[in-house]
């Protein structure tokens, strides 16, 4: 058996997290794929372990338009597919436009489906590109020979939208895979503070201004508390929010 991973929609995130993990802890010994076929971005790619058994194909560089990463998905895809004999494909996400057969394709996005978090972004071009993923994911879904998804949420409010989906499982995936071995005790608290971390992207749909306003309401009555805020932004006027909201308080890091 020879398996094809689709990681071209995958940029950042738990999809990618999810991809290296599974790589890394795969057992040769128990699984029968004689060769694993990734495409993805380069950057995505060199964080792969390398072996005997994988094997790393670039789907396009990052600096394509997007209608030439559709092209490529929809058409060069397959083609590739066929040419490395594969016998079945995971799309790491369901926005995927690749309709090979047979297929696992897992929902990771809900976003699109949420009407509070979508009203955020309206009017806008991210409204528009989450609007046009719903329909697409839906489709995805519906074509795929199974769909996975993580939990039960997911599903019931997606199948709102594509009909019942007799193909689906639900695999929460959302732990990281660490050796017990390698386990230490993890020091919540030290002699002055006691550390809070929010581990995440900068995004409306990410409520870090919630969670700034409710720290700096809380600090009134615990004052040995400090909170961490870590991760990249895309959305520059929602970091700017959070900024400004965390300005003059010397325990938000």
């Amino acid at each position: 058996m020879i398996l094809g991973i689709n990681a071209s929609r995958a940029k950042s995130g738990g999809g990618i997290v999810h991809l290296k993990k599974i790589l890394e802890h795969y057992s040769f010994s128990q699984n029968k794929f004689t060769k694993i076929h990734i495409w993805g971005y380069e950057n995505i790619l060199n964080q792969i372990p390398s072996n005997k058994i994988f094997y790393k194909h670039i789907a396009f560089s990052s600096n394509r338009s997007l209608f030439y990463q559709i092209f490529w998905e929809k058409y060069k895809l397959p083609i590739q597919l066929k040419k490395n004999n594969c016998n079945i494909l995971i799309n790491l996400d369901a926005g995927s436009f690749c309709r090979f057969l047979p297929n696992i394709t897992m929902s990771r996005d809900m976003l699109s489906y949420e009407p509070g978090i979508m009203n955020k972004y309206f009017f806008s071009i991210l409204w528009l590109r989450l609007f046009a993923l719903k329909y697409v994911q839906v489709w995805s879904l519906r074509s795929a020979t199974k769909s996975v998804f993580l939990t039960k949420y997911a599903k019931n409010i997606i199948e709102k939208f594509s009909g019942k989906l007799s193909n689906s499982v639900l695999i929460p995936h959302g732990v990281d895979f660490i050796d017990p071995k390698k386990l230490k005790k993890i020091k919540i608290f030290n002699k002055k503070y006691i550390e809070i971390v929010y581990v995440s992207n900068f995004d409306l749909y990410k409520h870090q201004d919630n969670v700034i306003i409710a720290f700096n309401s809380l600090i009134k009555k615990h004052n040995n508390l400090r909170l961490h805020l870590v991760g990249g932004y895309n959305y520059d006027s929602f970091y700017k929010k959070c900024k400004k909201l965390s300005k003059n308080n010397k325990r938000i890091v």
